[in-house]
C-alpha cells in the first residue's frame, strides 16, 4: 500500500509539473498551480497609484497590463483613465491604442498626431507641431490662435484674403499663386522674373512691330520700286 501511494503522489507531482510547464507565452502558473495567471511583475508605487492592478517590465520601463477598476489603460500604459478618447484612439481589452498616425500625449492621457518636435527656428515662428527634419520641416500647427502661413514655416494672424484659403488653420493658395518670397503671403505664380515693368514690356513690344513694319515697308519699295526703275 505505501508503494501504491508513492507512486500515486509521484504521477501528481509530474501532472502538476506538466501543468506549470503548459501555460501559454505570457503567462505563468498560478500561486496554487491549478491554472495560468498573466507573467507580470508588481507594480510599482508609482503604477499603483495610477491605478494599475497588473504591471509588465520592471523600473522606468514597466507598463501597465490592467486596471485595478473598470478604467482603462491610458495610451502611454503608465497609468488608468475613465474611458478610452474617442477618434484618436481604439479600446483593446481594455487598453487605450493610438490610432494610425498618432502617438501618446506628452501626460499620456489621449493620443496627438505623430508629429516630430519643431526646431527652435519653427518654434519661434510660432509653430506648435511640426513634421519633417532639418530644412525639411514644415508646421502643422500653430501655439496660439494664428495660422500656419502659406510657405508652412511659420504663423501669421490671418491668411490673406483673394489669394490664399483656410484648410483646418493653414493658408493655402489659390490656384495660380504661389508663396511669396517672405512666406506670408501668395503671388501669381508666372511673375515677370525680367525686372521689367509691364509698361516697359509693351513699348518695347510696340517699338519691335514698328521696326520690322518699317523693314518690310522698305524691302516691298526696293524691290517693287526699284525694279521698275
Amino acid at each position: 500500500v505505501a508503494h501504491e501511494l508513492r507512486l500515486m503522489l509521484l504521477g501528481l507531482l509530474l501532472f502538476c509539473a506538466v501543468a506549470r510547464a503548459d501555460c501559454k507565452a505570457g503567462n505563468k502558473p498560478s500561486s496554487d498551480g491549478t491554472t495560468c495567471v498573466p507573467n507580470t511583475d508588481q507594480c510599482t508605487d508609482t503604477l499603483t497609484n495610477a491605478g494599475c492592478a497588473t504591471c509588465t517590465g520592471t523600473g522606468n520601463a514597466q507598463t501597465c497590463l490592467t486596471c485595478s477598476s473598470s478604467k482603462k489603460v491610458r495610451p502611454d500604459k503608465k497609468g488608468c483613465i475613465a474611458s478610452c478618447p474617442p477618434s484618436v484612439t481604439t479600446e483593446n481589452s481594455g487598453v487605450c491604442e493610438c490610432t494610425a498616425g498618432n502617438k501618446p500625449s506628452s501626460d499620456g492621457t489621449t493620443c496627438v498626431p505623430n508629429t516630430d518636435q519643431c526646431t527652435d527656428t519653427l518654434t519661434n515662428a510660432g509653430c506648435a507641431t511640426c513634421t519633417g527634419t532639418g530644412n525639411a520641416q514644415t508646421c502643422l500647427t500653430c501655439s496660439s490662435s494664428k495660422k500656419v502661413r502659406p510657405d508652412k514655416k511659420g504663423c501669421i494672424a490671418s491668411c490673406p484674403p483673394s489669394v490664399t484659403t483656410e484648410n483646418s488653420g493653414v493658408c493655402e493658395c489659390t490656384a495660380g499663386n504661389k508663396p511669396s518670397s517672405d512666406g506670408t503671403t501668395c503671388e501669381p505664380s508666372n511673375t515677370n522674373k525680367s525686372g521689367l515693368s509691364t509698361g516697359a514690356i509693351v513699348g518695347i513690344s510696340v517699338a519691335a512691330v514698328i521696326v520690322v513694319g518699317g523693314l518690310v515697308g522698305f524691302l516691298c519699295w526696293w524691290f517693287l520700286c526699284r525694279g521698275k526703275a
